[in-house]
C-alpha cells in the first residue's frame, strides 16, 4: 500500500511506482491504478555507462522522494528469466546474468517487479489504452532500439524482442529504430521504406492489430499513413509513458493476468 503523502497528497492504495529504465532515460512515476494517471513524474538520463549499480542509485534517487510505499515496479530494456538479465540492449553487459529483481529490492528495501520494457508498454496500453483487443496484438515501440510485445486477448506473452529479427542483412534494433534515423540522418522516406521492410518480415507471424509507440509517437506527423501493415494499425495512446504505467501495472498484478481493459468492466 502506499504512504501517507506523495508531494502533499493522499497516496491510496490503487496507487503504485512505476519505474521505465531506456537507453537514454529513466521516467518514473506514481500510477493510479483505476485510471493511468501519472501524479507526481520525473525524467533523467541513463547513467553511463548503465550498470547495474549505477542504474540503481538512479532509481533509489528518484523513488527516494515519493512516499509511496509497497511492492514497486521496474521496467528494463532486455529479456528477464524469473528476474534475472537474459540480454543486455542498450545497456551494460555486466547485467547478463544479474538478479535485477533481487538487485533492486535490496538498494530498494521493498518487494520489486521486473519486466522487459516493452511487455510494460503492452500490458498498459491493453489495460488502459488502444491495445483493447480480443485477438494477438503485437505492439512495437520505436526509441533507441525496438521493442515488442504480443498480447493474446490481453494476457502477455513476454520477451518476444522482435527487435533482434533481420531486416535486409540488418538488425532492425539498429537499423530501423528511431536512433537509426537520427544518428544516420536519414530523410523520413528512407526511414519509412525500411520501417515497412520491417513491418513485412513482422507480419510473417499473424496479428490482428498492431500498435506503434515509443518515441516514435512523437513524429507521428513524419510517418501517419505511410506505414503499410496487414492488420489495423494505431498509435499508443501514452506515447513513450506506456512503460512506466505498465510497470506499476505489474508491481499490483504480475505479469500473468488478462490486461484487457473490457475484462475489468
Amino acid at each position: 500500500m502506499c504512504g501517507p503523502a506523495v508531494g502533499g497528497l493522499l497516496c491510496p492504495a490503487m496507487r503504485r511506482i512505476g519505474i521505465d529504465v531506456g537507453g537514454t532515460g529513466i521516467k518514473g512515476a506514481v500510477v493510479d491504478l483505476a485510471s493511468g494517471a501519472q501524479y507526481p513524474w520525473d525524467y533523467r538520463a541513463t547513467p553511463t555507462p548503465a550498470t547495474p549499480d549505477a542504474v540503481a542509485t538512479a532509481v533509489v534517487g528518484m523513488v527516494d522522494p515519493w512516499e509511496c510505499g509497497g511492492r514497486l515496479g521496474i521496467a528494463l530494456p532486455f529479456t528477464l528469466d524469473h528476474g534475472i538479465a537474459a540480454t543486455a540492449g542498450n545497456i551494460s553487459p555486466e547485467w547478463i546474468g544479474r538478479n535485477a529483481e533481487e538487485l533492486f529490492a535490496a538498494r530498494l528495501g521493498r518487494k520489486v517487479v521486473v519486466l522487459n520494457d516493452t511487455d510494460a508498454a503492452g500490458i498498459a496500453e491493453a489495460r488502459y489504452g488502444t491495445a483493447d483487443h480480443p485477438g494477438t496484438v503485437l505492439v512495437l515501440t520505436f526509441g533507441t532500439g525496438i521493442g515488442s510485445a504480443v498480447l493474446h486477448g490481453g494476457k502477455l506473452e513476454p520477451n518476444t524482442e522482435l527487435g533482434h529479427l533481420h531486416v535486409d542483412g540488418q538488425i532492425a534494433d539498429g537499423y530501423v529504430s528511431l536512433s537509426a534515423l537520427r544518428t544516420e540522418h536519414l530523410r523520413w522516406p528512407e526511414w519509412i521504406g525500411r520501417a515497412n521492410r520491417f513491418l513485412e518480415v513482422v507480419e510473417q507471424d499473424h496479428y490482428d492489430l498492431i500498435v506503434i509507440g515509443g518515441g516514435l509517437t512523437h513524429e507521428a506527423a513524419h510517418w501517419a499513413g505511410k506505414l503499410v501493415t496487414r492488420a489495423p494499425l494505431r498509435h499508443a495512446r501514452f506515447f513513450n509513458r506506456a512503460g512506466v504505467i505498465g510497470a506499476a501495472l505489474a508491481a499490483e498484478h504480475g505479469v500473468h493476468e488478462v490486461f484487457r481493459r473490457s475484462e475489468q468492466r
